[in-house]
């Protein structure tokens, strides 16, 4: 089996770091050969275990030469744009690592194609009128944090990344289950746990660094939030909860380690200063993967707060879990399908109060702390696991040629109403109820 595996490997994207410890496992499998193709961002790891050419820069890929092609679509649409418009060209199987695409699709419109009416379009089409007005007030009135939310609530627009799908990978319940109610029956899925990371690539043969190596105190229980951050991560909460508590306050140092948007880590900055909270918050901004790691390694606890949470999965909990950190989360999306003898969930219902009592549960208490850390250690050695990963991406690719004919009828039945759209009214309806009829028959 030859496959096309279209992702980023941009050095800041989560996915960059899952596609390649699948594609490192794919080698291990006997007669599947991978191709990377990728956008160039100037950034990008090798893939010493396959070849990889960069979209637009080593030329466009003859993708009917594979026996299977697959896209990886998320979010944000500067990693996703090429791969995008390649999926719009030729069928394939889709990667979903967002259960909300509002922002790909909204980015896509204004920036990509300098159209922001495809953005409304593509709303009232799949919405309705609704929809339409919603994404109207969006553009005149400004894309607040509540337009953001109500638009992922409402209208997720993860529809469009299935109109050209021969099958869909989600990893999680949540996820699989809108994929499967828009397509019922028809569209093949797959859920699957996303597999641990190549977390050694650029720092191979070197040991972690300790908490000496990192100058972190040692009479501190350490709090790590890990990733790229925005409001959503909730860790101005965090700071605010940990301040009005003088037992955590006294006990714990929180380290926010990673990336984002940078108005929020100026917001988080100023917030640490207005709370007194100067030395007992660390900012470790863009730190290599070495040092990341190292970080997580060291970690009491793990923050992986999130709302709303609009992932298919989570690629710094599977890092947490997979360290053996002991982890607090929100009790939404993927966080909420963990058991609660994994996780310490916080309800946003009160959300202040779940928190402060999350932390203090792990914080005040060093057995429950190493009762969640060895959890959450045996379960990503269980679960989140490349070389099965990659054997059942295969054996989903194997079991869906029925269901490629199916779509194939359905795919021609649509272009042959399509065509029709000179006629009148009355014979397109007929036209429509004798090919849904034959397609009916077929099924």
């Amino acid at each position: 089996m030859k496959i096309a595996w279209l992702t980023p490997l941009c050095r800041t994207s989560g996915i960059s770091r899952y596609s390649l410890s699948v594609v490192r496992a794919f080698g291990a499998l006997d007669e599947v050969e991978v191709d990377v193709w990728y956008p160039d961002t100037g950034d990008d790891f090798d893939c010493p275990w396959a070849l990889a050419r960069a979209l637009n820069r080593d030329g466009q890929p003859d993708l009917a030469s594979y026996d299977a092609v697959f896209y990886h679509l998320g979010n944000y649409y500067v990693n996703h744009t090429e791969i995008y418009e390649c999926y719009l060209r030729h069928p394939g199987f889709v990667v979903l690592h967002d259960k909300v695409m509002q922002g790909f699709f909204f980015g896509y419109a204004n920036e990509i194609r300098n159209d922001p009416l495809y953005y409304v379009r593509l709303m009232r089409y799949i919405y309705g009128p609704e929809a339409q007005r919603f994404a109207v007030d969006g553009l005149l009135k400004g894309q607040s944090a509540a337009f953001w939310e109500q638009a992922g609530a409402r209208f997720p627009l993860f529809e469009p990344c299935l109109f050209n799908a021969l099958g869909v990978v989600t990893h999680s319940t949540e996820t699989r289950t809108l994929v499967d109610g828009r397509y019922p029956g028809l569209l093949p899925s797959l859920q699957l746990a996303l597999p641990h990371f190549i977390y050694d690539m650029g720092y191979a043969g070197q040991l972690l660094l300790t908490r000496d190596d990192l100058h972190l105190p040692a009479d501190k229980t350490l709090l790590v939030a890990s990733g790229r951050f925005g409001a959503q991560k909730r860790l101005d909460v965090t700071m605010r909860v940990i301040s009005a508590d003088d037992e955590l306050s006294e006990r714990t140092l929180l380290v926010i380690a990673g990336g984002g948007q940078a108005d929020y880590l100026a917001y988080l900055r100023g917030l640490a200063s207005e709370l007194g909270m100067e030395q007992s918050v660390r900012f470790v901004v863009e730190p290599d993967d070495r040092t990341m790691h190292s970080l997580i390694a060291a970690a009491d606890v793990a923050i992986n707060l999130r709302y709303p949470s609009i992932e298919s999965g989570s690629a710094s909990l599977v890092e947490q879990l997979h360290f053996g950190r002991a982890t607090v989360v929100t009790n939404v999306g993927v966080y909420a399908e963990f058991s609660d003898g994994l996780l310490v969930k916080v309800d946003m219902a009160d959300e202040e109060g779940s928190l402060r009592a999350a932390l203090r549960r792990l914080v005040l208490d060093d057995a429950e702390r190493a009762r969640f850390a060895a959890a959450g250690m045996a379960y990503a050695a269980e679960n989140f696991s490349p070389d099965r990963y990659a054997e059942q991406i295969v054996e989903f690719v194997e079991g869906t040629l029925a269901e490629r004919e199916k779509l194939a009828r359905v795919d021609a039945a649509a272009a042959e109403l399509c065509v029709g759209a000179s006629e009148q009214w009355e014979q397109r309806e007929q036209r429509a109820a004798e090919v849904a009829s034959a397609l009916a028959e077929t099924l």
